[in-house]
């Protein structure tokens, strides 16, 4: 009650408008690389810099950064078009680049480099129909490059020269049937360090019950900037010559 006898009604004050502004940051897509720890330990080291922290289980990961296992760890960094590579125990490796374009695979196109400092992966990586998609391994001994297809692969080293490389790859059909891949890979770096990667692919196995095979050549060139140009020719054969 007031001095007046009247009662006096308190009225809150309105609470003030609240108005939010997307950004591209606040409505960017989920993110390209992320980390899964399924084992032990992992360190993890930032693009740049020159301490390691410890990795945390779904953290993202950014291009360049650096992932590292030890003796009695595993992780999976997973790609947003759904590859997956997985680390061997004292395992070691960096993501230099991963582009995806007109929505990536499975009909858009990806760039993709992994570097392999030291130690061992397992990989599945994810289909690609477009020709100007590229993924590479990068290892001490040479590049290792992945055109898209689905099945697993086996690399074995089979020449002293390190810019030669020889594996096989199952590689599994719409219809279900699956084919052996032969492919020979040889490697040139040019001075200004453009790389070339020179690939042909031959299967082991004639296609629907006859002789008849196919070989397929494919010309990859990587400039120092992360621009690419392809050219692929295929050839059928007979006998698997």
């Amino acid at each position: 009650m007031n001095a007046c006898g009247s009662e006096k009604k308190e009225t809150s004050a309105p609470e003030p408008a609240v108005t939010t502004t997307s950004s591209p940051e606040s409505v960017a897509a989920a993110p390209q690389l992320t980390l899964s720890v399924h084992q032990g330990a992992v360190d993890h080291q930032i693009a740049g810099a020159g301490d390691w922290t410890r990795g945390v289980e779904g953290m993202t990961l950014e291009v360049q950064d650096h992932v590292k296992t030890l003796a009695f760890s595993t992780a999976v960094i997973h790609f947003a078009d759904g590859s997956r590579v997985k680390l061997h125990p004292n395992t070691e490796l960096a993501v230099d680049v991963f582009t995806l374009k007109n929505g990536g695979p499975p009909n858009g196109h990806r760039i993709s480099k992994v570097r392999i400092v030291n130690g061992g992966i397992d990989f599945d990586v994810a289909e690609a129909h477009s020709d100007e998609s590229i993924w590479q391994f990068i290892t001490q001994d040479g590049v290792v490059a992945i055109q898209g297809t689905a099945g697993t692969l086996i690399s074995t080293k089979t020449l002293t020269d390190s810019t030669y490389k020889e594996y096989e790859t199952t590689v599994t059909k719409p219809d279900g049937t699956t084919v052996l891949v032969v492919t020979e890979e040889i490697v040139t770096i040019a001075p200004d360090g453009t790389t070339t990667t020179t690939t042909t692919d031959r299967n082991a196995e004639g296609d629907g019950g006859d002789d008849k095979g196919w070989v397929t050549k494919t010309v990859a060139v990587v400039k120092p900037d992360g621009s690419t140009t392809t050219r692929t020719e295929t050839q059928q054969t007979t006998d698997g010559g």
